[in-house]
């Protein structure tokens, strides 16, 4: 019998929402030092296209900036590490009532990662301890989805 060896691919996306009725995207995101062209921004009430057939538009029901971890190398979509330090290091420049002080009702740190069947070695990192302090102290979730 022969024996089979395990193949995974993996990649990993990152990402910081906000929301909050009141919330300012673009105030919160000079505030962060992000580049607008990497942010998703929405105020309460805006108005944009549905993606389908109908062309309809429907308005914002919150306030909404994601930021999403589209940076180099292009190697850090199989490297969690460095995007996680990445977030870590952006989460050192809010203040602890950064909540309350840029009306920010909820925000979520979120980690997807997307397995496949084509590269040997089997994915294996660390979240450190300092980042999950941060997201802690700052009453930020934490979400992680796992995609075959």
């Amino acid at each position: 019998m022969q024996e089979v060896s395990t193949l995974t691919e993996f990649i990993v996306s990152t990402r910081l929402v906000f929301w909050g009725d009141q919330l300012d995207p673009q105030h919160l995101a000079k505030i962060l030092g992000l580049d607008f062209s990497l942010c998703l921004m929405f105020k309460k009430g805006d108005a944009h296209r549905k993606d389908n057939k109908n062309a309809q538009t429907s308005r914002e029901k919150t306030g909404k900036l994601i930021y999403e971890y589209r940076r180099e190398p292009p190697t850090a979509e199989r490297n969690p590490e460095v995007q996680l330090s990445f977030f870590s290091d952006l989460l050192t420049k809010l203040p602890s009532d950064f909540a309350k002080k840029y009306n920010v009702d909820l925000s979520e740190f979120q980690m997807s990662i997307y397995y496949g069947d084509l590269a040997p070695g089997e994915p294996d990192f660390f979240i450190p301890c300092d980042f999950l302090a941060r997201l802690s102290s700052h009453q930020i979730r934490f979400c992680i989805t796992v995609l075959p």
